[in-house]
């Protein structure tokens, strides 16, 4: 009978110990809804990006980027069954001007909306990512840059989403780079923006 009672609580103990382990990872996820929805999702509040212009320091490069009056407009579809991904679709153009060592420059930026890019939230609201960025860069009266287009691609980390406001925020958003024609080195780039995308469109998108 005590040897079945030990049996017993060191099993419990396993089992308890598993679950304090699965938990976390199971709670993390995030799902969009209301599932099959569309969503129209602007941009209101303007962007940061800013750019290392020597990924290898030292010497610690100047500041260096571009801001953007307001930022893209994507059209948003939740999928059906629940998903973590929600698909984003835009061909946004904006204007943008230099900053720091980039000032005088005027920077063009065309939103490319393939490959499909896609609002993920595998990792849960305070770690939204945006996946397959693609986005043409074109550089005019640019002493620095030249006249010459990049692309600044990869998946954008670190966003917060807030279900009260609707709108999923950059604070130095990490996992993009700028490479150029005739350019060996990817520079990173960082972006910030209080409402990178925000519903619009009712029923509201939302992210459990």
């Amino acid at each position: 009978m005590i040897k079945t009672m030990k049996r017993s609580l060191v099993l419990a103990v396993a089992v308890a110990a598993l679950s304090a382990i699965a938990l976390p990872s199971m709670a993390s996820a995030a799902n969009w809804g209301p599932v099959n929805t569309i969503h129209t999702l602007t941009s209101p509040s303007s962007l940061t990006f800013d750019v290392n212009l020597n990924p290898n320091p030292p010497p610690a490069p100047p500041p260096a980027g571009f801001s953007c009056g307001s930022g893209p407009r994507f059209t948003a579809q939740v999928r059906t069954p629940a998903s973590s991904l929600m698909d984003l679709t835009s061909t946004s153009t904006l204007s943008c001007t230099g900053t720091g060592a980039l000032i005088g420059c005027n920077v063009a930026l065309a939103l490319n909306g393939l490959p499909l890019w896609s609002a993920d939230g595998t990792s849960g609201v305070n770690n939204v990512k945006i996946n397959s960025v693609s986005i043409e860069v074109t550089f005019t009266t640019c002493v620095q840059m030249g006249n010459s287009t990049g692309t600044i691609s990869g998946t954008l980390a670190g966003g917060v989403w807030s279900n009260l406001t609707r709108s999923l925020a950059f604070t130095n958003g990490t996992g993009l780079t700028l490479t150029r024609p005739g350019s060996p080195v990817a520079l990173p780039v960082t972006l910030t923006a209080s409402e990178f995308i925000k519903d619009t469109t009712s029923p509201f998108v939302s992210l459990f």
